[in-house]
């Protein structure tokens, strides 16, 4: 059974525009709080909540799914032209585990709430976009 880090590592990326080929820029969700499943409604409000937090904040933003790779699992999210410090205090105030973070399009994974792991390389977040059609 893989740890939550690998399911977290192993995760793709829908998006419904394209993002520039070096992008750089977190990626965070507030469904299923400290990796805990939560009730759809449950979710709906807390991603609500981050986005007035995105809006108040003036960041730019797009939204995007993380998925795992068969797709059975899914979460709304939000592509964020802003900092990593950012990413990681967002992340934080809406108790996710992890933030991407994308530099020049490099992926990379880091720990908010799981503080034994380690900043994970993921290589180019190109290899892990799915366009939505």
């Amino acid at each position: 059974m893989k740890t939550t880090w690998q399911l977290y590592s192993d995760t793709v990326f829908w998006v419904l525009q394209t993002l520039p080929e070096h992008v750089s820029g977190f990626i965070v969700t507030a469904h299923n709080p400290l990796g805990r499943l939560c009730e759809p409604a449950a979710n709906r409000l807390a991603d609500n909540l981050l986005l007035a937090e995105l809006e108040q904040r003036q960041h730019r933003f797009r939204r995007i799914i993380g998925c795992s790779p068969d797709l059975t699992h899914q979460e709304a999210g939000w592509f964020v032209f802003a900092d990593l410090n950012e990413g990681i205090r967002l992340a934080k105030c809406f108790e996710q585990n992890a933030v991407y973070w994308v530099e020049q399009g490099e992926l990379s994974l880091h720990p908010c709430l799981l503080t034994q792991h380690q900043n994970t390389a993921l290589g180019q977040l190109s290899h892990r976009l799915w366009l939505a059609t």
